[in-house]
């Protein structure tokens, strides 16, 4: 079946042999009985296809002879080249955010869990283990990950292709469910081995998600070693028990918070009326993209448009007012800017709402949103008391000629008593 000998490998199961050779085809030789199990074929068969598509990916093609009906692809051990090695088990994870308005954003997820044994990671696509550890007990194939408590982040959507699986590499972070479903999941697959006598594994212990944002729960404090700096090229560390005086990252504001959310009632018509809402940014040193705002407010029980950002309604429980989820436009407004020395970076929208007349009121502060969540975060909102006193009515009652009188009559009063 191949030339020449030397070009040709041999795999061994049981008392079945295979011959293959790379960049050529591969054929299966064996002694087929009737009276023989079946899915002992289909099981060697199976085994020596994993092990050629995991190790040699260029294997050009399978030719298979076989033509049975029930196919049972269950092995726990092989025998390659005459060493007994033990099977791997391949795992995908998958990280879905479920919350309608919170992402994830940089430095994005990070996912960690403690082994039950003795089990390594073989290989990761689609993320990394960020450590290691001790590999020093494998000497022909050094595991991705030795770790007893390994941690794996995201990749990067530049990674190369071969590095990469359906649905990975976005970075770490994860869109809101709300606003982009398509991007509010990532996965990635991970090698199990050294497995022992179990061919089927452990589950992973004390699975945590480490992630920017509130909404996690975190552990409990570790004992972290200090600070420290390089010197004398290098081969020396030195502690730092002090720090050099730093640029102020925040504009310093009335408000002294780095996000203002400015709800601003510009008109008061007679079926609708009319709201800016702006939303500025005093840090210096930081962007917020895919930025997203949660408003909660009675109005929005009937049609309103917003004119510069994306919006939509999200289901409530356990009150009665609405609430209303607005994020940017692509290439738009979805990136809210840094601040700088003369001028902070925002985002604004004009927000045109349907008078209800059975609710609508300028008393009391019922104009004003309850509750505002910015990125997920809770927005401190001022007292009800100190809100501003506004008309119920539309201002426009007189006609225009009525103005102008009265403008003629006060400009004579002037004039009058000037002289």
């Amino acid at each position: 079946m191949i030339e020449s000998d030397a070009a040709a490998v041999l795999l061994q199961f049981r008392t079945h042999k295979v011959i293959y050779r790379r960049y050529a085809g591969l054929f299966f030789s064996m002694c087929v009985d009737i009276t023989d199990n079946e899915l002992a074929y289909l099981e060697c068969i199976h085994l020596f296809v994993e092990i050629l598509d995991h190790f040699f990916s260029n294997v050009c093609e399978l030719d298979l002879v076989f033509n049975f009906h029930k196919v049972y692809l269950i092995l726990d051990e092989f025998i390659l080249a005459g060493e007994l090695q033990e099977t791997s088990k391949k795992a995908r994870v998958t990280l879905q955010n479920y919350y309608q308005y919170l992402h994830v954003d940089d430095p994005g997820w990070h996912l960690g869990w403690a082994w039950s044994s003795t089990e390594v990671i073989w290989s990761v696509t689609g993320a990394f283990a960020t450590k290691q550890g001790n590999c020093s007990g494998f000497k022909d194939q050094i595991p991705h990950s030795c770790k007893k408590d390994p941690v794996i982040a995201d990749l990067m959507p530049g990674d190369p292709a071969e590095n990469q699986t359906a649905n990975c590499c976005r970075g770490g972070l994860l869109s809101a469910l709300a606003i982009d479903p398509t991007n509010s999941f990532s996965s990635f697959e991970v090698v199990v081995g050294n497995l022992g006598g179990n061919s089927s594994g452990h589950m992973p212990q004390n699975l945590t998600l480490m992630a920017p944002g509130p909404g996690y729960t975190c552990s409990t404090f570790l004992d972290y070693p200090p600070t420290s700096f390089p010197s004398i090229g290098g081969r020396r560390e030195v502690q730092v028990f002090n720090y050099s005086k730093l640029e102020n990252i925040v504009r310093c504001t009335d408000h002294m918070c780095s996000i203002r959310v400015h709800w601003h009632l510009k008109n008061n018509y007679r079926d609708h009326w009319r709201v800016k809402l702006t939303v500025s940014n005093y840090n210096y040193g930081k962007n917020f993209s895919n930025w997203n705002l949660l408003v909660h407010h009675p109005a929005f029980s009937v049609n309103f448009t917003a004119y510069s950002f994306n919006s939509t309604m999200l289901p409530t429980v356990g009150f009665a007012d609405e609430v209303a989820l607005f994020w940017g436009i692509d290439y738009y407004n979805d990136d809210l800017l840094q601040a700088n020395k003369e001028h902070e970076g925002s985002v604004s929208t004009e927000i045109l709402i349907l008078k209800d007349p059975k609710s609508f009121t300028l008393s009391n502060g019922w104009a004003f949103p309850r509750r505002i969540y910015f990125n997920g975060e809770n927005c401190e909102m001022p007292l009800p008391d100190v809100f501003p006193m506004l008309p119920n009515v539309s201002s426009h009652h007189f006609p225009i000629y009525y103005t102008n009188i009265l403008l003629i009559a006060l400009y004579l009063a002037f004039h009058v008593l000037a002289w």
